[in-house]
């Protein structure tokens, strides 16, 4: 899946998913979409070429709203303070997950499940590269042990996390994802940290630091 969007459709998808919620992903026709944006058919089909296109181009356009695990990485790993930051970054990540859990998340696995399969993969192989690159400084910062087997913890992990962004899962779920994020982090954490790295860690979960979700990851 390509994670690239035409800046100029973004506010036009966020109207169609806004359309998708009140009225249902799989009973809204096209016609009913260009209704409702009080736009002509002829003009809506010169933009997408069919309502499968316009779903995959809104799960590109949260995913990469929410899951930038590029651009997360790139402003995390440049953090003196490594572990709060990925603690920020990660309750980011959670926020995101809690936002799309109204997006039609469900629908789109329900219904183009080819979409759905697609935008998982990609954001796997998206946080495969990113936790390579996050225990590679850990390590050399002393705050990881240098273990052997860290492609199986980062494949486990990355699993777990998928799962939390699972529609199905999110509907029985008795806990915010942030709060089993942090949990998944802390089992993490806990199983590679030096005692330098569990020392700092432990105080980050005491004193969390102050997050203001409703802006971007810094």
């Amino acid at each position: 899946m390509e994670n690239v969007i035409d800046e100029s459709k973004t506010e036009l998808l966020e109207k169609i998913s806004d359309i998708f919620k009140k009225f249902g992903l799989r009973s809204t026709s096209m016609d009913e979409i260009a209704m409702h944006l009080k736009m002509s058919k002829k003009t809506l089909y010169q933009m997408f070429e069919n309502k499968t296109d316009i779903v995959e181009q809104i799960a590109i356009m949260r995913q990469k709203k929410f899951f930038d695990i590029n651009d997360t990485k790139n402003r995390m790993l440049a953090k003196e303070n490594l572990l709060e930051h990925f603690y920020i970054g990660m309750q980011h990540a959670a926020h995101g997950l809690d936002t799309v859990k109204t997006n039609n998340h469900y629908d789109v696995k329900k219904y183009y499940p080819e979409i759905y399969e697609k935008y998982v993969r990609h954001f796997d192989e998206q946080g495969v590269v990113f936790f390579k690159d996050f225990v590679k400084i850990c390590i050399q910062k002393g705050l990881f042990k240098d273990l052997p087997n860290y492609e199986i913890r980062t494949y486990l992990l990355m699993r777990t996390f998928t799962t939390l962004s699972d529609p199905e899962y999110q509907i029985e779920s008795i806990y915010t994802s942030g709060e089993l994020l942090v949990g998944l982090l802390d089992t993490y954490v806990r199983s590679v940290a030096t005692e330098k790295g569990l020392k700092q860690w432990e105080c980050i979960l005491e004193n969390p630091p102050k997050i203001d979700l409703s802006k971007s990851f810094k």
